[in-house]
């Protein structure tokens, strides 16, 4: 009877043991990648940003991203034991051609999980050199030649072009309208008459003023004696 109370003891003991050192299931972090989307296309030089969302119901230690294979940021949630995360990242575009971004994240069982996505990009648009021109100075007293612009690509020639002279446009005069001075009525002389007494036996002489003249007016008068 004790023998079998003791082995029911054993089997019971081990199983309890075999129980607690069973190894526990060991969670992955969830990656979901927000932006950019598949197939999104950059130039060469842009900044991508990478924004991805994670979660591990045991806390979340770190979160990498890796551009062909190369670390390129990594980010720690602020808060211990942080369950959740948004972070986003950058990288700079460079080389034409497809790239594989990748997000990589760390539970703190350092447990992993990853998810990535592949983008274009594309060299950036060629720039095209200014142009050159030589100018010609127009003179006339400079012959007509050829100037040679400077050599390239770009450059380009003028000919120069001799000046034309251009006559003097005449200005007629302008015409000042006169203004009508009225004649100013000259006074009239005043005709006065002097008369002299008579003399030379009864000769009577009158003169007369009239405007500029003088005329001179002369009587003959006889007495009669009447005696």
């Amino acid at each position: 009877m004790r023998a079998r109370v003791f082995s029911l003891l054993c089997i019971v003991g081990c199983a309890f043991i075999a129980g607690c050192q069973a190894p526990r299931e060991t969670t992955k972090p969830s990656i979901t990648i927000v932006a950019p989307p598949q197939g999104s296309s950059y130039v060469a030089g842009e900044s991508v940003s990478v924004h991805s969302a994670v979660a591990d119901p045991s806390g979340i230690a770190r979160v990498e991203l890796y551009a062909d294979g190369a670390i390129v940021a990594q980010d720690a949630p602020p808060v211990p034991k942080q369950q959740q995360l948004q972070v986003i990242q950058q990288w700079k575009a460079t080389g034409a051609g497809q790239h594989t971004l990748l997000v990589r994240a760390y539970n703190l069982a350092n447990a992993t999980s990853e998810s990535g996505i592949v983008i274009n990009v594309t060299a950036p648009a060629a720039v095209a050199s200014p142009t050159t021109v030589a100018v010609a100075v127009i003179s006339p007293t400079v012959p007509l030649a050829t100037i040679a612009a400077p050599t390239g690509a770009n450059a380009v020639a003028l000919t120069s072009i001799p000046s034309t002279p251009v006559p003097p446009t005449p200005i007629p005069p302008t015409p000042i309208p006169s203004t009508p001075i009225p004649p100013t009525a000259a006074p009239q002389p005043t005709a006065f008459v002097i008369d002299l007494p008579p003399f030379d036996g009864g000769q009577n002489v009158s003169i007369i003023a009239e405007g500029t003249g003088v005329r001179i007016q002369a009587g003959y008068s006889v007495l009669e004696n009447t005696q």
